[in-house]
């Protein structure tokens, strides 16, 4: 193509940079997204979204008093955690029978859904599950953490616990994981993304007992403002 404009010349190298930068995705995640994931012929109980709503507010409110900040989460026009239901074509029968590799399978169908999506993921998943503990609650893969909201012994759990241990904390810990938390790098690491230096941490592998405490030393994971080791409190989710 020639130019026989010279103002045409000059505007086409211009909006192809436009369109390029349009089309980018962003090199880090700004949100966290709630969802709830569903079986087919699993009904969503009327109040499950008030619930994870309620265990979003808690979260925050325990972060803010321990750290000052708070997760960046996706919210409606109303200021509410914005909670859409992804209604998966398998039977709960079918979902549960793939038993340690049902959180593989719920990430790759998500992610087939929700390509574009760079959001960090974390999901309420209704089916019953058949994994080896029936004290595992939650899970991460890359991107999306897993709430295992009917799996045994989880069911006891309360979403907003205030200061114990509930769905909030859980919530917060598969984050935590998503962000980063523990890297081998961390001084109390235990080579299995979590810490071992105090029962009461967050990021302990027993998910911080009855008064959890987010990085007890501010030396693993949070606010130690190396350079070296991941620091979720740097993370642009948290805020």
């Amino acid at each position: 193509m020639t130019c026989d404009r010279w103002v045409i010349c000059l505007l086409l190298p211009l909006l192809a940079v436009g369109g390029s930068d349009l089309s980018a995705r962003p090199s880090e995640p700004t949100h966290v997204q709630l969802m709830m994931v569903t079986p087919a012929g699993v009904s969503v109980p009327g109040q499950l979204g008030d619930q994870l709503r309620s265990m979003e507010r808690s979260a925050n409110a325990w972060l803010v008093r321990q750290t000052g900040k708070r997760v960046r989460v996706r919210h409606d026009s109303r200021g509410d955690a914005r909670i859409p239901t992804v209604r998966l074509d398998q039977s709960e029968a079918f979902l549960a029978g793939k038993g340690e590799a049902l959180m593989a399978f719920l990430v790759e169908s998500l992610d087939v859904r929700f390509p574009e999506n760079d959001d960090i993921v974390v999901f309420a998943y209704l089916g019953r599950v058949e994994l080896r503990s029936r004290s595992h609650c939650g899970r991460r893969i890359g991107r999306f953490s897993g709430l295992f909201l009917a799996n045994g012994d989880c069911l006891r759990h309360l979403f907003a616990s205030g200061d114990g241990q509930g769905w909030d904390k859980i919530f917060l810990h598969e984050l935590f994981h998503a962000l980063g938390a523990v890297q081998a790098c961390a001084p109390n690491g235990d080579d299995g993304r979590h810490v071992d230096d105090s029962v009461s941490d967050l990021m302990h592998r027993n998910g911080g007992g009855r008064v959890p405490q987010i990085d007890s030393g501010r030396d693993d994971y949070f606010g130690h403002g190396r350079e070296d080791c991941v620091d979720v409190a740097r993370s642009a989710l948290v805020h």
